[in-house]
């Protein structure tokens, strides 16, 4: 029974420190240490708790005397003390899934180095044959987890900063000061140069929030009274309310496929310089292209290269939504809207004709929103020449401009010219390129073969062009066509002395003719004129 009861007398003399401990701890009040300094203050106990503190006298008389500072100090030590006591602990045992911590006990080599009660050493000698007392030090590390994080939740003011605050119009902040649970605090805003705000109480008195309301320059400033009425020195900060930045609505119009061209406002028209923007967009569905959109954007320029393309048959807008900002404080949004006319769009055109013949096709219309004018920009006649017309580039033209020009090909093959053009709507919007290619075929160069020179009255001369042609025209002067109108080969009866001539034209294969018949020239002599025979 006595070494049950030196067993279990440590576990007593523990139990008192513990107690000891939150007694303290449930006594303690913060006086100084200014909001935001990572530490609690000075911890004093309350006046009234003194005398009812259950511990040794010299623990009382040290309390007596705190604004020494010697309070701090004996909780140091009881925290040292516990400290110690914790550091030496190890686990042994606790099975997988038990809730507990497992069974606590000092290291061998901390034992006889701990300065307390002899029989505690003995105690934790013996520890594994005590279940009750293993239970106990689990809960001891607990308790010690929980004092250590009231007194980091102790260490810290409401809120991170203190001194002067720089606030943005019409935001609302919190405000605070350390909290004494029997004191009060009078909020109060001092006027100075336009800066006011609205005061609202928070969930403990030593808490408010401000909605500033009002730009310029005020003081916020708090004064503590205690249980016992007793006032405090006036505890103040200088704030100042920045404005925010006014911005209109803008409004811009733009051809399809060119950029916006739109500058963001850099002063706002309450005079304030505009540092940077958030850009939301929102183009209208039929517009192709990205929109800038970002947040935090410092170019002023950032919507201005943004280009979209509209090939429908009307206009189409996109909205930036943008926010501006003049440093942290930012201003009710503003809207810039991009109206984007449509694009004329033709198709590419061909056509094909003969050479020497006219193009004589309009420039086609477009699909969209209607070409007034058209410029064409380039022409590619390659070995072709000009034989009619005023083929040119030039703007402003008119849809019929190329339908009067002419080109000759004077090659054996087929040869290509190619009108570039673009067309332009009555708001000036240009629509993309389109080509007109207009392929010139060559014109036959008949040839004629046959009889020359003749005799006048002869019959049956024969004249032959190339065969495998079509519309053969033939045509004869001085002379008749007997037989092959229509071929490649054809008789003549020659009735007059002279230079005659025979010309053909036709259709080749491409269906062609040439611009004028060849001719051919035919020498008729005349029949002799013989005298009547003489006879004697």
């Amino acid at each position: 029974m006595k070494n049950e009861r030196m067993n279990t007398k440590p576990n007593n003399r523990l139990t008192k420190l513990i107690m000891q401990l939150m007694h303290w701890m449930s006594h303690l009040e913060l006086s100084g240490g200014p909001v935001g300094e990572q530490d609690v203050g000075q911890p004093m106990l309350w006046p009234a708790s003194i005398s009812s503190f259950k511990g040794n006298e010299k623990i009382n008389n040290q309390h007596k005397k705190q604004n020494k500072m010697k309070p701090n100090n004996r909780l140091t030590q009881l925290i040292i003390q516990l400290m110690h006591w914790m550091s030496h602990l190890e686990l042994l045992g606790g099975s997988v899934g038990e809730q507990d911590v497992g069974q606590l006990m000092p290291l061998a080599a901390s034992v006889s180095s701990f300065k307390g009660n002899e029989r505690i050493n003995n105690q934790h000698k013996k520890q594994n044959n005590m279940k009750s007392k293993n239970q106990f030090l689990k809960w001891l590390a607990l308790l010690f987890v929980l004092v250590a994080s009231t007194l980091g939740a102790m260490a810290q003011g409401p809120y991170p900063n203190q001194g002067a605050h720089t606030v943005c119009l019409n935001s609302t902040e919190p405000y605070g000061v350390i909290l004494n649970p029997t004191s009060g605090y009078q909020w109060t805003i001092v006027a100075g140069t336009g800066g006011a705000g609205t005061i609202t109480s928070g969930a403990t008195p030593n808490l408010i929030t401000v909605n500033w309301t009002s730009a310029g320059t005020c003081t916020l400033r708090v004064v503590e009274q205690t249980a016992a009425g007793c006032y405090g020195d006036p505890v103040e900060i200088p704030i100042i309310v920045n404005p925010l930045p006014i911005v209109s609505d803008v409004l811009a119009t733009v051809c399809s496929d060119s950029p916006t061209g739109v500058t963001l406002v850099t002063t706002s028209t309450n005079g304030l310089t505009i540092d940077k923007w958030d850009i939301t967009a929102v183009p209208a569905a039929g517009l192709t292209g990205t929109a800038t959109t970002g947040a935090g954007l410092t170019s002023a320029t950032a919507i201005s290269a943004d280009v979209f393309t509209n090939a429908t048959g009307g206009p189409l807008t996109v909205v930036y939504t943008i926010v501006p900002y003049v440093g942290i404080c930012s201003g009710a949004s503003y809207t810039v809207t991009v109206t984007v006319d449509p694009e004329p769009v033709v198709a590419n055109q061909t056509a094909t004709i003969c050479s020497d013949s006219p193009v004589v096709i309009a420039l086609g219309t477009s699909t969209t929103a209607a070409a007034a004018t058209y410029n064409i920009t380039a022409i590619d006649m390659g070995s072709l020449t000009a034989s009619a017309g005023s083929p040119a580039a030039g703007n402003g033209l008119a849809a019929g401009v190329i339908s009067d020009d002419a080109f000759t090909n004077n090659t054996a093959a087929s040869v290509n010219v190619v009108y570039t053009v673009v067309p332009v709507t009555a708001g000036g919007c240009l629509g993309d390129p389109f080509t007109v290619t207009v392929t010139v075929n060559p014109a036959p160069l008949p040839t004629i073969s046959g009889d020359t020179p003749v005799c006048e009255t002869t019959t049956d001369n024969t004249y032959t062009t190339e065969t495998g042609m079509t519309n053969y025209v033939w045509a004869v002067v001085g002379g008749s066509i007997t037989a092959g109108s229509g071929t490649n080969s054809i008789t003549v009866t020659w009735n007059t002395v002279g230079t005659g001539t025979v010309s053909v034209n036709y259709n080749n294969a491409n269906g062609c003719t040439a611009a004028t018949p060849t001719v051919y020239n035919v020498v008729v002599n005349p029949l002799p004129a013989t005298s009547p025979i003489y006879h004697n």
